[in-house]
C-alpha cells in the first residue's frame, strides 16, 4: 500500500487521513460512507519530506502549522459530508461552523490559562514552585474532566470511538495487515504519533515556561502566559522527534499514551470502516 507515514484525527462522524502527497475524509452517512479527498501541489508537501526537516524547532512548528490547517479544514468537510451537503470549494467560509469553533477557542483559553492560574494563586500563592505544580496539575485535571464530560454526550463518545478507530487503521496499515474491520480490530487504539502525545508534553513543559511569571499582576501574567504557550510547541515536538528517533529517550511518549486512554474509546465495526475507507483513499493519492 506504499511505504510512507500517515497521520489523521478524527472528525464529526468520520475520519480524516493525510499522507505527505493528500488527505482523505470519509463521513458516516446513515448506511453509506462518503468521502472527499484532495492532493497537495508541490508547495504544500509535507515537513519531512523537505530540506526544513533538517532545522529543529522550526520542522515542529511548520509541521504543526499545516496539520492545523488540514484538521480545519477536515472539520469543515466532515460537517457538510456528514449532514449531505455538497463539498463547496471554500469550505472555510461557513460562518455557522466558525461560530462553533469561537467558543471552543475561548473554553481552551479558560482550560489552559485563566482557571489554572486563578486557583493555584488561590490555593498555594506563597510557594513558588508548590503554585506552579498545582497549576499544572489543575490544568491536567480540567482537560481530563472536559474529555470525560464529553464522552457522557452521544456525539462526543462517537468522536471519542472515530479517534480509536483512526489509530487502530494506522497501526493495522503499518503492521501490513489486511484492511477490514475483524482485523483492523485486533491493533491497538493508541498510537505514538498522535498528537495528543505532543499535547501532552506541551502541558508538562507550561511548568517551566510559567515559573518566571507567577508574581506579576494578574492581568499582565495571563497576557504574557497566553503569549509563551506557543513556545512550548516546538520544544515537545524535538522530544517527541528524539523519543520516534532513539527507544532510549521513549519515556517522553508515555505521559501522551496515557492521556490517549481517555482520548480514545473502543470503535464499533461500522467506525473503523469508516477510518479504513479514510486510509485506502489517501493512499491511493500517492
Amino acid at each position: 500500500m506504499g511505504n510512507f507515514l500517515l497521520g489523521g484525527s478524527a472528525v464529526w462522524e468520520g475520519v480524516m487521513m493525510f499522507s505527505p502527497f493528500g488527505y482523505a475524509v470519509a463521513c458516516r452517512r446513515g448506511e453509506d460512507v462518503v468521502v472527499y479527498k484532495e492532493a497537495f501541489g508541490t508547495a504544500q508537501a509535507l515537513p519531512q519530506m523537505g530540506p526544513i526537516s533538517r532545522f529543529p524547532f522550526l520542522r515542529g512548528i511548520f509541521a504543526f502549522v499545516l496539520s492545523l490547517g488540514i484538521s480545519l479544514r477536515a472539520y469543515f468537510i466532515a460537517n457538510r459530508l456528514s449532514s449531505g451537503e455538497e463539498e463547496s470549494s471554500e469550505p472555510l467560509c461557513d460562518r455557522n461552523l466558525l461560530l462553533k469553533i469561537v467558543p471552543n477557542l475561548l473554553l481552551g483559553f479558560v482550560i489552559l490559562v485563566l482557571l489554572p492560574d486563578f486557583l493555584s494563586h488561590l490555593l498555594l500563592p506563597y510557594s513558588l514552585v508548590l503554585m506552579t505544580l498545582s497549576e499544572t496539575l489543575l490544568r491536567i485535571f480540567l482537560l481530563i474532566l472536559y474529555v470525560l464530560v464529553l464522552s457522557l454526550f452521544p456525539a462526543g463518545e462517537r468522536l471519542l470511538q472515530y479517534h480509536g478507530a483512526e489509530h487502530k487503521a494506522i497501526n493495522a496499515f503499518e503492521k501490513g495487515a489486511e484492511m477490514v474491520p475483524e482485523e483492523v480490530d485486533g491493533y491497538p487504539q493508541l498510537h505514538t504519533r498522535c498528537g495528543t502525545t505532543l499535547f501532552a508534553l506541551i502541558l508538562l513543559l507550561l511548568f517551566f515556561l510559567y515559573l518566571p511569571f507567577q508574581y506579576l499582576p494578574f492581568f499582565t501574567r495571563i497576557l504574557l502566559k497566553t503569549l509563551i504557550l506557543p513556545f512550548a510547541l516546538p520544544i515537545a515536538f524535538e522530544l517527541v522527534y528524539l523519543a520516534w528517533r532513539d527507544e532510549r529517550f521513549s519515556f517522553f511518549l508515555a505521559p501522551g499514551l496515557l492521556l490517549q486512554r481517555i482520548t480514545t474509546k473502543s470503535p464499533h465495526k461500522r467506525q473503523l470502516e469508516v477510518a479504513i475507507t479514510a486510509l485506502k483513499e489517501v493512499v491511493l493519492i500517492a
